[in-house]
């Protein structure tokens, strides 16, 4: 039986480049990992009610989806829970350079605030993309919970002389934020899934699976403190 007011939450997150055939790897990967959630992107579902969801989430478990609505046979975010914790769907400013989907998730008085986000790497990396990033940062920040952001950027940031990597190193430490991920992600040996945090978020545990048996991209996982939940700064 798992523990409802544990003090940590297992998170993982995984590009998949389609669920429909891959659900049964996603429910291994939960199983193995004894992970509490799990973000997917670049799912390709085609509805809310897609068999791929259903079938990728575990008895125990829920999930929250957010559509491509643009192309719905590519992109789409998935995130799937353990249905002990209380889901609650976070609106975020509207965005044209990545897709994202937000949540607070928690227990009586502990909760944290995910946002997924996959950004596609078919599009130039773009000053609008950092301006809309900021912009739903700024939405966040605020929450006196801890606020974990993660996905498949499609930056190059174990590139120091990326000027994309650069420009997005910049923008967290603005708002006192910082990338956990250290190792490639992605079978051609770049890092572009993180995890974001802030400073004061004891992420411990970060780990990227290996690529192949999913997509091109590794499972990472990390574990997340959950805090007890306040009233928002003013």
């Amino acid at each position: 039986k798992q523990d409802v007011n544990k003090t940590c939450i297992v998170v993982g997150w995984q590009n998949v480049r389609s669920l429909g055939n891959k659900s049964h790897c996603i429910r291994e990967a939960i199983d193995d990992r004894q992970l509490d959630v799990i973000s997917i992107c670049e799912s390709w579902h085609r509805s809310s009610d897609d068999i791929s969801l259903r079938k990728a989430t575990p008895p125990g478990f829920a999930c929250v989806n957010a559509l491509r609505e643009s192309d719905p046979l590519h992109g789409g975010l998935v995130v799937i829970y353990r249905n002990h914790y209380q889901c609650t769907r976070l609106s975020l400013p509207a965005s044209t350079t990545f897709e994202s989907l937000c949540i607070r998730l928690g227990a009586p008085g502990q909760s944290m605030i995910l946002l997924s986000i996959y950004r596609p790497g078919s599009k130039r990396v773009t000053s609008q993309f950092f301006d809309e990033l900021a912009t739903s940062l700024e939405s966040l920040v605020v929450q006196s919970c801890p606020v974990v952001v993660g996905g498949d950027f499609n930056i190059h940031v174990d590139d120091p002389a990326d000027p994309a990597a650069i420009r997005l190193a910049d923008l967290l430490s603005s708002f006192d934020l910082i990338q956990h991920v250290d190792s490639p992600t992605h079978d051609r040996g770049h890092t572009l899934d993180l995890v974001i945090t802030g400073t004061d978020t004891a992420v411990h545990s970060v780990d990227v699976g290996p690529s192949g048996p999913v997509s091109d991209h590794g499972l990472v996982t990390c574990h997340v403190p959950l805090r007890i939940r306040v009233q928002p700064r003013s």
